[in-house]
């Protein structure tokens, strides 16, 4: 969720995002749906094309905020790299 990712992400000592597993659309094939949900927690199978959507998604964005990061640390941390 939005609310776990740090909010100095962005500054010269944080370091970049861990790029996901090769199988990760493999090993994470389901949902875990939220409260009030009758079982919290619970795995849901998602559909292939659902993780397939899910998996590149979070690959893009994964990339992006690296690339994004990268140019920060470049242009504002004097060579200190995070």
């Amino acid at each position: 969720t939005k609310q776990s990712f740090p909010r100095n992400f962005f500054t010269c000592e944080t370091p970049l995002l861990a790029e996901p597993p090769m199988d990760i659309a493999l090993e994470f094939d389901y949902k875990k749906p939220p409260s009030p949900h009758p079982i919290p927690g619970e795995k849901k199978p998602s559909p292939p094309a659902n993780v397939a959507r899910d998996t590149f998604a979070l690959c893009i964005m994964i990339s992006t905020l690296n690339e994004l990061a990268e140019f920060f640390k470049d242009n504002h941390c004097n060579g200190i790299k995070g």
